[in-house]
């Protein structure tokens, strides 16, 4: 059937026989349906919106009244640009073939189209309201960041080192030469970086800054030459949905598109950098990595040393300094709350690598 493009396209007969050839809807159909936008779905790359269901006698009293949809951008150009890195097929094919196998609570998927040679991609997935989305510019708190860690470590244990990684084509090492493309983004993205940034930049940080520049593929090789999992890519707390007094999971992970193949720790540096007020990250770090660390264990990771997670946390967190890098020169950071945001993350991942002296993971010429 055909493919909506755009939220409005999605009609009562079309998630009638969305949700028919998924096996959820045997009788009954789709009566109604209202797509609105959600307040962060109109984004760069894709669209997001609420569908809000009723069905006719007959349809299973276990339907959900609501649903989100995810869709690319309507722009060609747009699309043609994300192409290459194929990232609905990413999530779509993390949904369809990981997603069931892993205890880390994602948001169901009810339908999934994705027709990699028309560009046609669809996810209908599991409306997780009343859930709150996490708040990266207020922080995360002790308590979630010791809630999340150990499920983030199991869901990584279930893929550590495992052979099968390699037989998903769609997950590409995060070493991978589209992925290499990254040093050149971020060297087209420094000076607009220093020219806003520059002034909250240390001497050393500016230093370590323009090195990394020169050598970013060269963390992403000692990245992927780490025990290798399924890195979430973009591990941050706007990407993580909690439960509410009104309902909903502990918590829930969102956002696959740029789902990898490397070590686990770049999640875990990214996170704790960049997603943890500084003062908390440096009186709670080794408590938090130890309870990551001693997850993995308790999940079946072996040969693992506490020593080595820690000096490759050190390489995680140095990759993160990327996304505010990327962000000051491919975003539009013109609101207030998006100023905000890059600012708290420059002074957050600046800290973290001066304290931990991440830049000395860089190579030395």
């Amino acid at each position: 059937m055909q493919t909506p493009r755009t939220p409005d396209e999605i009609t009562p007969a079309w998630l009638t026989m969305a949700l028919r050839e998924g096996g959820h809807l045997p009788a009954g159909e789709v009566t109604t349906v209202e797509a609105s936008t959600l307040e962060a779905g109109v984004g760069f790359v894709g669209q997001v919106a609420r569908v809000r269901a009723e069905y006719g006698p007959g349809a299973p009293p276990s339907l959900p009244a609501s649903y989100v949809v995810k869709l690319p951008s309507t722009s060609a150009e747009i699309r043609a640009l994300m192409r290459p890195f194929r990232i609905f097929e990413r999530e779509i094919r993390f949904y369809t073939e990981v997603a069931g196998r892993i205890s880390l609570r994602v948001p169901r998927c009810w339908y999934s189209a994705c027709d990699v040679a028309n560009d046609d991609y669809l996810l209908l997935l599991e409306d997780l309201a009343p859930c709150r989305t996490g708040d990266q510019l207020a922080g995360c708190t002790l308590d979630e960041a010791r809630m999340i860690l150990p499920e983030l470590a199991r869901f990584h244990a279930r893929w550590w080192d495992d052979p099968e990684l390699r037989r998903y084509d769609w997950l590409f090492a995060v070493n991978n030469p589209i992925q290499l493309g990254a040093q050149a983004i971020y060297q087209g993205a420094w000076p607009a970086f220093l020219e806003r940034f520059g002034e909250r930049l240390p001497p050393a940080m500016v230093a370590i800054g323009e090195r990394y520049g020169e050598h970013l593929n060269a963390v992403q090789d000692r990245l992927a030459a780490m025990p290798n999992t399924i890195q979430h890519a973009d591990f941050r707390l706007d990407n993580i949905l909690f439960a509410t007094e009104e309902g909903g999971p502990p918590f829930c992970v969102i956002d696959w598109q740029g789902s990898t193949r490397g070590g686990g720790m770049l999640d875990v540096g990214y996170f704790l950098s960049q997603s943890l007020p500084v003062e908390l990250r440096r009186a709670h770090e080794r408590e938090l990595l130890e309870t990551y660390h001693e997850a993995l264990l308790a999940a079946g990771v072996r040969d693992y040393s506490f020593a080595q997670a820690f000096e490759e946390y050190r390489v995680g967190v140095l990759w993160g300094f990327i996304i505010p890098v990327f962000g000051t020169g491919n975003l539009d950071l013109s609101s207030e709350r998006a100023k905000a945001l890059f600012t708290a993350l420059v002074d957050r991942s600046v800290a973290a690598i001066l304290d931990l002296d991440a830049g000395s993971v860089l190579p030395s010429a």
